[in-house]
């Protein structure tokens, strides 16, 4: 997912993003990207077996409060934010965010051309509804 979603990041908007980035002083805690200049943080959740497990969840949430305590704000997206016809929306809103936060004049997210495989897609799925 982390993947997806810096290529796209990368390809539509530019702005250099972290990876993996240490955000505490005293912890071995990282986000999966941020600005640190605005504290603003994006975490791809995962599921399955290890994230449903208790243990796993609270030390999720004490590393969440923890960052909120030092002034970060924190961006949580899932697999279905980086599917295809959903990951230019989730880009498009971390940019319409960072934006706010920096000062900086917002222009929509370019949208990708619109392919004929992409036109099929759309009336597969409206079809099937």
């Amino acid at each position: 997912m982390e993947d997806i979603f810096k290529t796209h990041w990368d390809r539509l908007i530019g702005i250099p993003i972290k990876i993996q980035h240490l955000f505490h002083p005293t912890r071995q805690y990282r986000f999966d990207f941020a600005f640190p200049e605005i504290k603003l943080a994006i975490e791809m959740q995962g599921y399955g077996p290890g994230h449903a497990a208790f243990q796993e969840m609270y030390s999720d949430y004490c590393r969440h409060n923890d960052a909120v305590a030092l002034g970060w704000q924190i961006l949580y997206f899932m697999q279905p934010h980086v599917k295809e016809e959903n990951i230019e929306q989730t880009i498009d809103f971390v940019h319409r965010l960072y934006c706010q936060k920096t000062g900086r004049e917002y222009q929509p997210t370019p949208k990708k051309p619109r392919n004929f495989m992409d036109i099929l897609k759309d009336a597969e799925r409206a079809r099937n509804q």
